[in-house]
């Protein structure tokens, strides 16, 4: 343009004109495209990990641990139950003496 050559300007001008006529049609349209290839490659590795389960033969027993006996067996503390015990029947007497004074 700077140059004189008007036949350049009218060909950005229908450049110009064609972008704004089909430029928003066309972003839109690959803009879809790319969440489609997006779509398409993840339900694509979905359906590879379907696949393989569906043709693996899956085992009916799993073991997670094997049973092995505990190596300190457990009691109870017999000194802390007879200690309980003993002091819960004596001020249970002792309350039932003093309801039954009065």
């Amino acid at each position: 343009m700077v140059q004189g050559k008007s036949s350049v300007a009218s060909q950005l001008e229908e450049r110009i004109k064609t972008l704004s006529k089909y430029g928003g049609a066309y972003v839109s349209i690959r803009d879809q495209l790319e969440f489609e290839k997006k779509q398409l490659s993840l339900i694509h590795s979905k359906y590879e990990e379907a696949k393989v389960d569906a043709e693996n033969i899956l085992q009916h027993k799993f073991i997670v641990n094997n049973a092995v006996p505990s190596e300190k067996e457990y009691y109870p503390v017999r000194w802390a139950i007879i200690f309980i015990s003993t002091t819960g029947s004596l001020l249970l007497t002792l309350i039932l003496l003093l309801i039954l004074k009065k």
